[in-house]
């Protein structure tokens, strides 16, 4: 309703898109149907995918983590390193078309593998959501962890975004859980109960469902915390979850446990090597190794409900592209070709 609300006073007062901010832009959309995300992008790289992101018209841009790599422990190089990456001028004509959202990973936590002992972790968090434009009144930056949940559309086309942060508390001895930490899993059992969006998206910088891989983090590293992940699910069954999740420096789309992941990675540098490559291939059937973004549709029209996940890279044809519609379980299934 606010989003309905809010999108009737722009037009009544004439205000342009551009000139809200992006809390208020993401508030003004009242049906979502297209979106990108992707992660691992250094802005002492090149960035060579803004222009075919913004050719794709999102309504918005979701970050998965790693979207800096200021692998420092000094707050104020972090600070310079956000600056930069708001200088890229494709990164900054996207920012002008649609609004943003993300989570941080390890890379623009601190630095490789960083957790709860990350000496500068909230200055980190101020200077993260500085980048996220959050507003300076936001719970989120009262709060230990950069966790929260967005809620997109209404009724029979509602969504919800739960970004989960899975850097603040890790392998924190003192907390229940490793991961989360036992505040943030307590906020999580809220947000899936008491969800009735017909998709829920929960963004992680860490892969939840991936397989063990040597030299790689993934949730199932943390079996407590996997396990309580699946519990949870099945216990509230939300509908139409999909994890969106980055890290791995390439892409995959893969059903594991009944759930759907769709990891985005690489947006400036990617896994190099024949034999790395084909060693992932082994886990990953379905998986893109250069430099790309994740696309997601959704089909509000289709009975029953449909989505489409397309990797995507510097040309208009997807390196992959699946089509899952949802179960009267709740559940995706992948749609056969007709």
């Amino acid at each position: 309703m606010l989003s309905r609300l809010l999108a009737l006073f722009l037009i009544t007062a004439g205000i342009n898109a551009s000139e809200l901010s992006n809390y208020e832009r993401i508030e003004s959309i009242e049906r979502l149907e297209r979106f990108a995300f992707g992660s691992c992008n250094s802005p002492y790289n090149e960035q060579p995918l803004w222009e075919w992101i913004i050719k794709e018209d999102p309504q918005l841009w979701l970050w998965g983590g790693d979207n800096i790599y200021a692998e420092t422990e000094d707050p104020e190089l972090v600070k310079q390193t956000y600056e930069m990456q708001n200088n890229v001028p494709g990164y900054k004509e996207l920012k002008a078309q649609a609004p943003i959202i993300g989570v941080w990973d390890d890379h623009d936590y601190g630095y490789d593998n960083a957790d709860f002992t990350n000496p500068m972790k909230v200055e980190s968090q101020k200077h993260f959501l500085d980048f996220m434009e959050e507003p300076k009144d936001s719970p989120r930056r009262k709060q230990e962890g950069i966790y929260t949940s967005y809620d997109i559309g209404a009724g029979d086309t509602k969504v919800k975004f739960i970004l989960l942060d899975n850097r603040y508390f890790l392998n924190n001895p003192d907390e229940e859980d490793n991961i989360l930490g036992e505040k943030q899993w307590r906020w999580f059992e809220r947000q899936i109960q008491e969800s009735d969006a017909k998709i829920n998206f929960i963004v992680s910088g860490l892969s939840v469902l991936s397989y063990v891989i040597r030299r790689t983090e993934e949730w199932i590293d943390h079996r407590p915390a996997f396990d309580r992940m699946r519990s949870l699910l099945d216990k509230h069954n939300p509908s139409g979850v999909i994890f969106l999740t980055g890290d791995k420096h390439f892409s995959s789309i893969f059903n594991r446990f009944g759930h759907l992941e769709f990891m985005s990675s690489g947006l400036s540098h990617t896994v190099e090597g024949k034999l790395v490559r084909t060693y992932v291939s082994r886990f990953y059937p379905n998986s893109f190794f250069g430099k790309n973004y994740g696309m997601v549709k959704i089909d509000w029209n289709s009975k029953p409900l449909a989505v489409e996940l397309s990797i995507k890279s510097f040309y208009p044809r997807p390196a992959f592209k699946f089509r899952y519609v949802l179960n009267p379980l709740n559940k995706w299934e992948l749609e056969e070709p007709q």
